[in-house]
């Protein structure tokens, strides 16, 4: 528990980054590094072992910040080793599992799309290594295909282009669609009983996959292919007035609702914080079961946002995990339950 404010947040964000190869605030490697960076050099290392029923996995990130080519601007590099070989970042997610709670959390509820869709990817790519490469498969021929649709545009191409990265995106869309279809039916199933415990109440919590297809969530993958194919085709006359794919699971969102609601628009702070609770634990309790072993709990000063039964009701859950770490400027919430 650490007993102040200034650095407890650094402390969560390390071992997080451990998990999934990348900090999940900063948008660059550079905002990583001390401020001081702009005119000295300097690292920094975020290191680990792991144990995973007695195999051992040592994780080592290196951070590396020199002056740049002008005074307002650094060169910033990331080494990343796994038992002492160079490795990508991507290489890491899945090794170490964590769940992170933070007081932003409430983003997921009032933040956009994006975010929820963020959440959904990071927390399948540590489940499965196929869903991680077919999402950056996915996301790489997206980033060809809205190119071409600009190029066609403009004249510079033919519509017949578009036919190779139509089925790439359908490959691999449906396999992220098939692969996020089966988890949020497991959160929502989760977080439900979740809810009930934190708040106890008779109010039902539901996560829905809010679709840009037509997409049923019985659907098989071959189904889920033709669906996805059927689209990319039907729309490209739209795309291409827009530039860009309007259609795909990079469009599609999570809908949480409270009593059939939708919490973003209906629910009360409070509920609104209780939801984005019970889907945190569901998370871990789905990392739990896919993984075959517990995700360390990472509690970033969340503990003063609740009320004191909400706060039992929490410490009391997570009491069951075998690793957490709390981070409080008010040790007495803790020390006190």
């Amino acid at each position: 528990v650490a007993d102040n404010a200034q650095g407890k947040s650094n402390l969560l964000e390390g071992i997080y980054m451990l998990s999934i190869g990348k900090s999940h605030r900063a948008r660059k490697e550079s905002e990583m590094m001390r401020s001081n960076s702009l005119t000295n050099a300097n690292y920094c290392k975020v290191s680990a072992d792991i144990d995973n029923d007695g195999k051992r996995t040592k994780i080592q990130i290196f951070f590396e910040s020199r002056p740049g080519p002008s005074i307002v601007k650094t060169a910033t590099q990331k080494y990343v080793r796994i038992n002492g070989v160079p490795k990508k970042s991507a290489d890491i997610v899945g090794i170490f599992n964590a769940v992170l709670f933070t007081a932003s959390d409430l983003d997921l509820i009032y933040g956009s799309p994006s975010l929820r869709r963020k959440y959904i990817d990071i927390l399948l790519s540590q489940v499965s290594k196929e869903y991680l490469d077919a999402l950056r498969r996915y996301q790489k021929s997206l980033i060809q295909r809205n190119h071409l649709l600009r190029k066609i545009r403009e004249g510079s191409s033919n519509n017949d282009e578009l036919s190779y990265w139509d089925s790439q995106l359908a490959e691999n869309g449906s396999f992220i669609l098939s692969i996020r279809l089966k988890a949020v039916r497991e959160l929502s199933s989760h977080a439900n009983n979740l809810h009930h415990q934190l708040s106890e109440s008779n109010e039902n919590m539901t996560c829905t996959y809010n679709s840009t297809l037509p997409i049923e969530p019985n659907y098989s993958l071959p189904e889920i292919n033709k669906e996805v194919a059927y689209a990319l085709e039907t729309s490209r006359e739209k795309d291409l007035l827009a530039g860009a794919t309007t259609i795909g699971p990079h469009r599609d969102d999570l809908l949480i609702s409270i009593n059939n609601k939708d919490s973003a628009r209906f629910s009360s702070r409070g509920q609104s914080r209780t939801a984005v609770l019970a889907l945190k634990l569901s998370e871990a309790q789905f990392l739990a079961e896919n993984r075959g072993y517990e995700p360390v709990l990472l509690l970033d000063d969340i503990l003063s946002e609740l009320d004191s039964t909400r706060r039992d009701r929490v410490l009391t859950h997570i009491s069951s995990y075998e690793q957490c770490i709390i981070t409080t400027a008010e040790p007495v919430l803790v020390s006190s339950t």
